[in-house]
């Protein structure tokens, strides 16, 4: 199954937050415009699904690529953000002196094995060979990882900006 990975556009976030599962912050304009030129690029790649975790801004992307492929979209839990426990909300600055990947309510790892789940179980469904997962980072890397049997030390080997895709084989 061959897996588009696409990562919410820029979202606001004037307090500079880790917002994490936080409701709100929806995408800013630019945001918008970033998965805007993400759905050009994915409109003739043959999507048969497009997934996405239920937050704010995922569902602001989702719709948008969405509304350009002519799916609907399919909102499932094991996609949400990592759980930062009670180090959301905190400020960026700040959250950047701690031992921010290990110190959440879930570990990266653990939200990365969220996802590879999620991805057994549409593969396992045998309905689409190809399909968008619209999401968050952290666990889109951290699936990645997992999967290769790579660790978090190895999280800055894979670069997914805001409103970027990976293709995935899976």
């Amino acid at each position: 199954m061959l897996v588009y990975f696409v990562r919410h556009g820029e979202v606001e976030n004037p307090e500079a937050v880790k917002y994490g599962r936080l409701p709100g912050f929806p995408l800013t304009q630019k945001g918008r415009e970033q998965i805007k030129q993400t759905s050009e690029s994915l409109k003739e790649v043959g999507i048969g699904a497009i997934y996405a975790s239920p937050l704010l801004r995922t569902k602001e992307s989702a719709q948008i690529l969405s509304e350009m492929l002519g799916l609907p979209i399919i909102f499932d839990d094991r996609l949400l953000e990592h759980d930062h426990g009670k180090y959301t909300g905190v400020k960026i600055e700040e959250y950047k002196k701690m031992e921010y990947w290990r110190c959440g309510a879930e570990t990266l790892e653990n939200c990365g094995d969220r996802v590879l789940d999620f991805l057994y179980d549409v593969k396992s469904q045998n309905k689409y060979q190809t399909i968008c997962v619209v999401g968050h980072q952290g666990p889109i890397i951290m699936a990645i990882l997992n999967r290769a049997g790579k660790t978090v030390d190895d999280y800055n080997s894979i670069d997914l900006p805001m409103g970027g895709y990976l293709e995935y084989e899976f």
